[in-house]
């Protein structure tokens, strides 16, 4: 009996060795590998399936987190900051609710099973939302979440945490209400140019196809502009390559003036079009394929703006050149040239 006795100890404690060794085999998260994580507690599935998104590779368990809280000395901080993963146990009866009402951050537990409600948990304490953001909503942080959390962490008198007022946030979750807000589009200027100087009209292909004169910088006192007046000219004033691969629509707007009202019979001869297929060499103006756009007053004889003139959809997508072509025969007027402004909004995916 006593042998009986004193073999059952060993066997025992071997069988709880073994039981814990199983918990701790089960395969990593997600498709990396890390081995040198020897605590390994999700699901034995690639949970990036489920919740559709990768976990930083880098990222602690809740048990490896409480390692390194545990060697802080109480009341101390990591120096770095850390992702830590788990699942949410529970949320904190006094700080979760008012602290998403009154700060817009949440408290809550995690764990490193789903359900196994552990002791061995770690709070999340004063987590902001991601990127930062705050938290409106309670239910924001639901128990069962998958969260992964960034920050450093404390000992904070024995509990194991993030360190708190909002210095760490959720990085991603699984909750719907916390998903990333869609990004708005953004209006940016893609070129401007007041044309008023002779370096800035040199920013421009100024091309000469026929006849003697050209668009050239001209001022009068305050009256600074770019410029033409010419019969039986054609010119062409060109902007160089505006790069529109990033956006979702772009508009020209700039100042100008004719010397008079332009006839119906002669508006074609002061046109602006734009091309995606012009190389930038003036030789090359005849065989590229040009857009007109159309939309601003041949009735203004002193400086206005054209107003927002949209650039065609097809330009959209492309690096493009604008240019404001001139072309008279036996009857000329002048066409005065300010302030060109290119704006586009960028792309939202």
């Amino acid at each position: 009996m006593k042998l009986i006795q004193r073999l059952s100890l060993p066997i025992f404690i071997a069988s709880i060795a073994m039981l814990t060794a199983c918990e701790m085999a089960i395969p990593p998260f997600g498709p990396t590998d890390r081995p040198d994580q020897p605590v390994v507690i999700l699901p034995a599935e690639p949970l990036t399936d489920t919740i559709g998104w990768n976990v930083p590779a880098e990222a602690l368990t809740v048990a490896q987190a409480r390692e390194i809280c545990a060697d802080l000395a109480s009341g101390t901080t990591t120096d770095k900051e850390y992702y830590v993963m788990g699942y949410v146990k529970k949320l904190h009866p006094t700080y979760h609710e008012s602290g998403v009402k009154d700060f817009g951050n949440a408290t809550f537990y995690m764990e490193n099973i789903n359900g196994k409600n552990s002791q061995n948990d770690f709070l999340a304490f004063q987590v902001f939302g991601p990127n930062g953001t705050k938290i409106n909503d309670p239910n924001a942080v639901a128990i069962g979440d998958f969260v992964v959390v960034y920050g450093k962490l404390t000992n904070f008198n024995g509990t194991y945490e993030t360190v708190g007022k909002a210095a760490a946030h959720i990085w991603k979750s699984t909750n719907p209400l916390l998903a990333p807000a869609k990004p708005e589009p953004v209006e940016v200027t893609i070129f401007e140019q007041n044309l008023g100087t002779k370096d800035a009209i040199d920013t421009f292909i100024v091309a000469n196809i026929a006849g003697d004169a050209q668009w050239q910088f001209k001022y009068h006192t305050t009256n600074r502009r770019t410029e033409i007046n010419a019969a039986n000219n054609e010119d062409w004033l060109i902007t160089p390559a505006l790069d529109l691969t990033q956006m979702s629509e772009a508009s020209l707007n700039f100042k100008y003036k004719f010397s008079v009202a332009i006839p119906a019979e002669f508006q074609n001869q002061y046109t602006i079009v734009v091309s995606k297929d012009f190389d930038g060499n003036p030789a090359n103006i005849a065989t590229a394929t040009w857009v007109e756009i159309k939309g601003f007053s041949y009735e203004t004889t002193a400086y206005a703006e054209s107003g927002v003139l949209n650039l065609p959809a097809e330009m959209i997508g492309h690096k493009c050149h604008i240019a404001w072509k001139y072309k008279t025969a036996d009857t000329a007027h002048t066409w005065a040239l300010k302030d060109v402004i290119v704006k586009a909004m960028t792309k939202v995916d």
